[in-house]
């Protein structure tokens, strides 16, 4: 290989390597932008900055569920599960993209919708905490207890130092008419969080 084609050789590289530190720099800039305007809950030019980068990134996950994230907090839920839905696409279903798609289908109070998403997260990761003790609440305000202790039940046999699982899990014995258990629940729940209020009231009921 001679030396004219070594030199051609290298500048490629050396352009390539400028062009994607470039693109790095204008995508970080991006970002950081966006997030400033998050924090001053000017969700428009939050967007707007991500929106300036999205022609040379919307193959990019982290571009697409900022964006996601960014519309549901603007309000705009159908443009939410857009991003949303291409950022699972992207990732090939991550339970990041799953959870966050919950957001908007929330707010759009579709609960159908939720727990089948909730569902599909638990089908990849049965002891996820924030699908299951999401769902155990769906069931709670059904008044299905049976199948809302089962998800409380998951969830506090993995943290059972966290009062929120406690708390669930015990109205759901006290609804179930398991007072011994509601007792013992409700008072882990006040010694893990001294000022829970419905945890108080459980208790008096209990007693």
């Amino acid at each position: 290989m001679n030396k004219t084609i070594i030199a051609v050789l290298i500048l490629f590289l050396a352009t390539n390597i400028i062009a994607k530190n470039a693109q790095s720099e204008k995508k970080i800039d991006a970002f950081s932008s966006s997030v400033k305007y998050e924090r001053s809950k000017d969700y428009d030019n939050a967007i707007k900055e991500i929106q300036n980068i999205y022609s040379e990134y919307k193959d990019d996950y982290l571009v697409n569920i900022r964006l996601g994230w960014l519309y549901y907090l603007n309000n705009k839920q159908d443009l939410s599960i857009k991003y949303y839905s291409e950022a699972i696409r992207l990732s090939d279903n991550s339970i990041e993209g799953l959870l966050g798609l919950t957001l908007p289908y929330s707010a759009k109070e579709d609960w159908v919708k939720v727990k089948d998403i909730y569902e599909n997260i638990l089908s990849k990761d049965p002891y996820n905490y924030t699908a299951n003790i999401n769902l155990g609440q769906i069931y709670l305000n059904k008044k299905d207890y049976l199948n809302a202790k089962k998800f409380f039940t998951t969830v506090y046999n993995n943290y059972p130092g966290d009062y929120t699982a406690c708390l669930y899990l015990g109205w759901t014995y006290y609804y179930l008419g398991s007072n011994s258990n509601a007792e013992q629940l409700f008072t882990d729940t006040l010694i893990l969080d001294p000022n829970n209020t419905s945890a108080t009231k459980g208790l008096a009921l209990v007693k």
